[in-house]
């Protein structure tokens, strides 16, 4: 629900943010958005017929919706950025693995959620709440009120991948402390950029996650490639900001060969990896800034694009945003990891 928020009691467990919430008054100004699941035929779907309703015509009562949506989706900083940071203004991205269809969305500066397609969480839930992936990295919590610790998806979209042989969902993020500074500039919070990873199966952060951005990463999304060095395979998720830096980190949080990349102006756009010739690995990354310059740079080692991701932003031509495996098992993703040309 883009420009959609609702001031009600949040929809998700927010666990130890609670405290820190809490700590800073925010705990009063969260509020929910909506994400909508809805029947091809919209309006056109019809509910059971009924023999009389004011809402009816001809005796059924229009139902777009399918069962179990729209579901609340959690904004713990409502208005952020007015008419295009509120409510749910990003992608969600669609997870079709194993006959089954997960949705990962956040509000523009709130919690990720894994959705399944009856509208419950994959993660679970808490006392009635939707569980959702981590706020903290673990061994840390709210109990020193750190506002560098608590990362917060906020201001681009989520993309699934695999990453040491694991199933992981990727978002642009704010520390707390930055989603709080936007709200109150001049108190100069303590805050960072940063970029999530977190695993799918246990809504945990990898090892090395969150690792720090240099600026807001607006309207971005992350996108994966492989790159091989000697006999090694290392999956890396990269993303641009605001600041102009490209930058790219495995499992661990470690940096590839010759990154990060500087384009000299404020990027507001996902990078994408492929080739000029169509026969050849992809080899080259390339992302635009704001006034209008392309950079492609030769990433120096051999690239492989993971199974299912398109090296792109929204993951297709069609802006589907969908990750899509087509084996089952966790046994099964490293056979699934790359797709190399002659290989």
């Amino acid at each position: 629900g883009s420009n959609e928020q609702y001031r009600e009691p949040s929809n998700a467990n927010l666990g130890a943010l609670n405290l820190l919430l809490a700590a800073t008054g925010k705990s009063s100004s969260v509020a929910n958005s909506r994400l909508y699941a809805i029947y091809p035929n919209g309006n056109d779907h019809t509910a059971s017929p009924v023999s009389t309703s004011s809402n009816s015509q001809n005796g059924s009562i229009s139902d777009p919706f399918l069962p179990g949506w729209p579901v609340k989706i959690t904004d713990i900083e409502p208005s952020v950025l007015p008419d295009i940071g509120d409510g749910i203004s990003n992608s969600p991205a669609v997870l079709s693995f194993n006959g089954n269809i997960d949705i990962a969305v956040s509000a523009d500066a709130g919690p990720l959620y894994l959705i399944n397609s009856q509208g419950g969480s994959q993660l679970g839930t808490t006392g009635g709440l939707y569980n959702v992936f981590m706020s903290y990295p673990p061994g840390e919590n709210a109990s020193d009120k750190s506002l560098l610790s608590a990362s917060i998806p906020a201001l681009g979209s989520p993309s699934f991948s695999i990453m040491n042989n694991s199933l992981v969902v990727a978002d642009t993020a704010l520390s707390a402390g930055k989603a709080l500074d936007l709200a109150a500039p001049a108190d100069q919070i303590p805050h960072e950029s940063q970029l999530d990873v977190w695993s799918v199966t246990t809504g945990q952060f990898l090892p090395g996650f969150p690792v720090q951005m240099d600026d807001y990463q607006f309207f971005e999304q992350p996108v994966f490639t492989g790159i091989r060095s000697k006999n090694s395979y290392n999956t890396y998720v990269f993303s641009a900001s605001a600041y102009g830096d490209l930058r790219g980190f495995n499992y661990d949080g470690k940096s590839p060969k010759s990154f990060p990349k500087f384009t000299g102006g404020w990027v507001t756009g996902s990078p994408s990896i492929g080739s000029f010739n169509s026969d050849a690995d992809p080899n080259l990354i390339a992302v635009g800034n704001r006034e209008g310059e392309i950079m492609v740079w030769n990433m120096d080692q051999k690239t492989c694009l993971v199974m299912g991701n398109a090296g792109q932003g929204r993951a297709d031509l069609a802006n589907t945003n969908s990750f899509k495996l087509g084996s089952t098992g966790s046994a099964s993703f490293q056979n699934e990891q790359i797709s190399c040309p002659g290989q």
